[in-house]
């Protein structure tokens, strides 16, 4: 858990090589061989602050966010925070060897925050349905039953993903996007679209295997948060080449996930960073 609150709170890699000492015994850690990074120039992986909130390299600062192990808030709520940071870890030890799954598991995080926020109806059904729900609760016997029923089987976590995503976004973290150029930022206009691109792209991939790897990786003279241009791929996948022209790189959606995760426990949980607010 210390190392992958670590990983979240500096936006850095962290790996755990497994103890030294336990029960009296001692161990050699594992993994102890490492490779140099062929990623060294994405934020999470060089020896610079994050652009967005800066929090200094410095093991001290651990400090802070380590309030999060004392607090008494529902077991649901950190329970989503704890889980959403271990996919977020997960995803930096992963992206090398398979970006794809590194991606699934950004997602995945997304998923879990979203679940722990609460939306109104106009937010998780569009107009029509909601038109249509309102016409069976009014004139259908038990009507009121009934629309509450079909709700929950049209639950859509996609638009609460979406909405998530807007909800725990701010200024702050548009303004530190560490694209070289704005035309390759994750803005606040491109939001939508690409946080529902990027959900979408993912049930592609685990419903029809659809492979996206080479897309989302960054250009290193770029530092793209979003995919450049529009993909070339056979007519029989245009729309998942619609949808990767609108989707972040691993760069954006690594910094959106991290950031959400610790501004829904500044919100929710303790306060941990002023530009959190």
């Amino acid at each position: 858990m210390i190392t992958d609150l670590a990983s979240l709170w500096f936006g850095k890699r962290f790996d755990l090589h497994g103890p030294i000492e336990k029960m009296g015994l001692f161990w050699m850690p594992y993994g102890t061989e490492s490779m140099p990074t062929r990623m060294y120039f994405l934020g999470a992986y060089n020896h610079k602050p994050r652009k967005d909130l800066q929090v200094p390299l410095k093991l001290g600062q651990l400090s802070v966010p380590v309030k999060l192990f004392s607090t008494e808030k529902p077991r649901s709520i950190l329970g989503a925070f704890w889980k959403a940071a271990s996919f977020y870890a997960r995803s930096l030890r992963a992206y090398e060897d398979e970006p794809e799954v590194a991606f699934l598991d950004l997602i995945s995080a997304l998923e879990i925050i979203a679940s722990e926020l609460d939306f109104g109806d106009d937010v998780l059904y569009d107009a029509q349905t909601l038109k249509d729900l309102k016409a069976i609760e009014d004139n259908l016997p038990g009507g009121a039953k009934v629309a509450q029923r079909i709700k929950s089987r049209l639950f859509q976590i996609r638009r609460q993903v979406v909405q998530s995503a807007v909800e725990l976004t701010n200024d702050i973290f548009f303004n530190g996007s560490e694209s070289r150029e704005s035309n390759f930022a994750l803005t606040k206009e491109r939001l939508r679209s690409a946080v529902g691109a990027a959900y979408d792209v993912r049930s592609q991939y685990v419903h029809t295997g659809a492979r996206f790897s080479i897309w989302v990786d960054p250009n290193g003279a770029m530092h793209n948060e979003m995919v450049l241009g529009k993909p070339v791929l056979p007519s029989s996948e245009k729309r998942l080449a619609n949808l990767l022209s609108k989707m972040p790189t691993f760069l954006g959606l690594e910094r959106l996930v991290r950031f959400m995760i610790l501004r829904f426990a500044h919100l929710k949980i303790v306060p941990l960073h002023d530009g959190l607010a």
